[in-house]
């Protein structure tokens, strides 16, 4: 059993050891036929196909961005966002990812460190310094830090095509209003209240700012009356580090090492709340969704495009749901977490939420760098309506 720390809790030899291994991973060759650059641009592109339509240009070449073609559409239904999916599938992502690490540090107790946005909240503390994620790039070039500039950090799979890592701390703005947008990390309150949230998931299942649900409560999507900002808890995460420009934005985010420490402490959410609701089903839908696949308690999730590549990203079979449910038994605990013994299986419940009709699946066909923040746009919209029958949104060419 391994344990997942807070990254705050990091010694110099802890922080040196982790960027050691994710460097190491950049020259370990990839799993993907074709392939691309390297091993750990597997689990950049595994994320983007999650959420992009593509083409391959040539498939005699590597994958990467001279070599791929985005076709401006998002995936729909998608994998792994906006969908029941979402703690799950970002689960196997980063459990497959803490064991390539492993193998690349030749350590086999290395584990994926959490950065709990919460509490931790200083643009020049941890886990921005300069042995361990580097700073802020003020909507440009990161300039400090192990993965400042291609040099250091070269990125090959990309929407806007760049080769360095770009950050932008509380940058982002509403292009409507020129408002910040994301201007502070979600706060112990924000947590405290999503955790409260008495079930997994329910219909329609999607992202719908009416949603209320643990799932799309965390991911963002459902904000509670009240809150600082129209955007909530992993999105914003997202944006706060992004700012306007940067590699944070979805579907590369990734490329961003601070990405895992992200989704790590957004899994760490997820057992917290397993933990505090023990009479709850861990997850739902137990039963599947019509035209939404890998959705169901024991339907095998979807990491990869058959058309894009002949081979899996891991040689494991597409786990489901039901199979990393429990995290204990993936190996690895968290470090708050009480003395680990085997606790019953998690089972889900036999009730589900009500069942209503599924919103009807929308295609979307726009550049591929504005989906997310197009998506938080239509959100405002809907808690601000007055506000935006006066703009009329502009959009870059």
């Amino acid at each position: 059993m391994i344990t997942r720390r807070n990254q705050n809790s990091f010694s110099s030899s802890d922080r040196a050891e982790f960027v050691r291994a994710l460097k190491a991973l950049k020259n370990v060759p990839s799993h993907f036929n074709p392939p691309t650059v390297s091993r750990y641009d597997d689990f950049v592109y595994v994320h983007m196909q999650a959420m992009l339509l593509m083409e391959i240009v040539d498939r005699t070449k590597p994958v990467q961005n001279e070599n791929l073609k985005v076709t401006g559409d998002m995936r729909m239904p998608m994998w792994a966002h906006r969908c029941p999916a979402f703690f799950p599938w970002h689960r196997v992502l980063l459990y497959q990812l803490e064991q390539e690490l492993q193998k690349a540090a030749t350590n086999p107790s290395l584990a994926i460190p959490y950065w709990d946005w919460s509490v931790d909240q200083s643009k020049t503390s941890a886990p921005w310094t300069d042995d361990f994620m580097g700073g802020d790039g003020k909507d440009g070039p990161v300039t400090s830090g192990p993965f400042a500039g291609a040099a250091n950090w070269k990125i090959t799979l990309s929407e806007d095509s760049l080769d360095h890592l770009v950050r932008g701390f509380g940058l982002a703005t509403d292009e409507r209003t020129k408002k910040l947008i994301a201007p502070n990390l979600p706060t112990p309150s924000n947590v405290s209240a999503c955790l409260q949230v008495a079930v997994y998931d329910m219909a329609p299942w999607n992202d719908s700012s009416k949603l209320v649900s643990f799932r799309n409560e965390v991911e963002g999507w459902y904000v509670p009356p009240g809150n600082a900002t129209p955007i909530g808890m992993h999105n914003l995460v997202h944006l706060w580090v992004g700012g306007n420009n940067g590699t944070m934005l979805p579907s590369t985010s990734p490329n961003d090492p601070v990405f895992f420490l992200h989704h790590a402490n957004v899994d760490r959410l997820w057992a917290i709340w397993q933990a505090r609701n023990p009479g709850v089903s861990p997850y739902l839908p137990t039963s599947p969704l019509p035209k939404d696949p890998g959705q169901a308690w024991d339907e095998p999730m979807i990491f990869y495009d058959e058309s894009l590549s002949s081979t899996p990203p891991w040689a494991a079979p597409p786990a489901t749901p039901l199979d990393v449910a429990d995290h204990h038994k993936l190996g690895y605990a968290y470090d708050h977490e009480a003395p680990f013994t085997l606790a019953e299986e998690l089972k889900p419940t036999t009730t589900e939420a009500p069942k209503v009709d599924l919103l009807k699946q929308r295609p979307l066909k726009i550049l591929p760098k504005e989906h997310f923040l197009k998506r938080l746009e239509e959100l405002a919209s809907e808690q601000n309506p007055n506000e935006a029958k006066r703009q009329t949104p502009k959009r870059k060419k």
